[in-house]
């Protein structure tokens, strides 16, 4: 996870010489090229309990359960 300097955060998904890609979560209007970027120290974190395990599951086409 990574902070721009307005607080939007956001996660680094490639990382390459010149440049990193960054998924934003939240405005872009507020970030521009030259920004200072932190990363947070923290991963990113899913809550996951069993009403979404079983709307997803009930959620499946039938067809790719018989697969």
């Amino acid at each position: 996870m990574v902070e721009f300097a307005s607080g939007v955060k956001g996660i680094a998904l490639n990382l390459e010489n010149e440049n990193v890609g960054i998924v934003v979560f939240g405005s872009d209007t507020a970030i521009k090229e030259g920004d200072l970027v932190k990363r947070t120290g923290s991963i990113v974190d899913v809550p996951a309990g069993k009403a979404m395990w079983q709307s997803f599951h009930y959620n499946i086409p039938k067809s790719l359960v018989r697969a």
